[in-house]
């Protein structure tokens, strides 16, 4: 609701499944971007081999494309165009449709002066997660 109200806000929850269920619902409201923090001294989501190994991350400056031949296997995916190795920022978004079409596979993005690498995290349709950086 305080998304929807444009109002500032934090959520917070121990299930990753709970948490990326909320980052979905953001996602589909079109809120404005957000961040995604852990606690220190938690253990870090960790890649799953399976799913890193399906998919990869090209970009070419001006585009990010995620390459999968597993695409309706894809659930949710976001970008950070500047990752600089601590905090994941995500500032584009893609959601499976819950009806038809496909999820969307690519976005442009602005140049980057910061010379940062461009990460993004994929959740496939089982809640297994990966990073990929460019």
């Amino acid at each position: 609701m305080a998304a929807r109200l444009g109002r500032n806000f934090i959520a917070s929850d121990v299930s990753f499944r709970a948490v990326h269920t909320t980052r979905s619902r953001l996602v589909q409201a079109g809120s404005p971007a957000f961040a995604v923090l852990q606690l220190m001294g938690r253990k870090p989501l960790e890649n799953n081999d399976d799913l890193s190994n399906s998919v990869r991350l090209n970009s070419d400056g001006q585009k990010v494309k995620l390459e999968t031949g597993q695409a309706g296997g894809i659930d949710y995916w976001e970008v950070d165009p500047a990752w600089d190795g601590k905090v994941f920022r995500s500032a584009f978004q893609a959601v499976r449709p819950r009806r038809k079409g496909g999820i969307v596979e690519s976005f442009e993005i602005p140049p980057s002066a910061s010379g940062l690498p461009i990460c993004a995290r994929v959740v496939d349709i089982h809640g297994n997660s990966c990073w990929l950086k460019t």
